[in-house]
């Protein structure tokens, strides 16, 4: 809900000022086009705003919430990038192939094999709470527990499966398990998967 004051002091600030406030945003987010779109949630932010804006804070209110636009942008396109150049350098030579990238069903089938060796009750809970897509509510009423005691073993499960993946998928593996990708002139590594 605009109201009329907060919408004429925006309007009138972004006219006299967008030129600075596009620097500004630009210094923090790197990129002209991000910028104009981080400035237009800055007003759009403004313009939404309960609070009745006035003439003595509107220079400081479109800083602050640019600046903070801008480095929650940052933040993800940072994100966004690193987990990009993780992907990259994990498969660095498979992008070339498609047909060589682990397929879910080969995923799974490692993440089985590491059940297999972890506590019957982490795996039932694991099982029930991804496979069988029942919440933790429905578990620990099943299985005769409380809340927090399945979350904390799901919790612990999870993040013991996403460790063990992540040094899998990204450790060399013995020399049989190497194929040359001839076309690249690099080579893939492969995991042995068990079936």
């Amino acid at each position: 809900m605009t109201t009329e004051p907060n919408y004429a002091l925006v309007s009138n600030y972004l006219v006299n000022h967008k030129n600075e406030l596009m620097r500004f945003i630009i210094s923090i987010a790197g990129d002209k086009e991000n910028a104009k779109d981080i400035l237009q949630d800055v007003c759009l932010k403004l313009l939404t705003s309960e609070r009745t804006i006035k003439e003595q804070t509107i220079k400081s209110l479109f800083y602050t919430t640019a600046y903070r636009l801008a480095i929650d942008y940052w933040r993800q396109d940072c994100n966004r990038k690193c987990y990009e150049k993780t992907i990259a350098q994990t498969y660095n030579c498979l992008s070339n192939d498609p047909m060589k990238l682990y397929e879910a069903r080969d995923i799974q089938s490692l993440i089985e094999q590491h059940l297999n060796g972890m506590q019957a009750l982490n795996k039932k809970i694991y099982h029930k709470s991804e496979l069988q897509d029942q919440k933790i509510e429905d578990i620990a009423q099943e299985l005769h527990m409380t809340y927090k005691q399945v979350g904390y073993h799901l919790y612990h499960t999870r993040r013991e499966i996403k460790i063990w993946l992540k040094k899998l998928l990204t450790r060399k593996v013995p020399h049989e398990h190497i194929s040359d990708s001839s076309a690249t002139g690099r080579y893939c590594w492969h995991l042995p998967i068990q079936r």
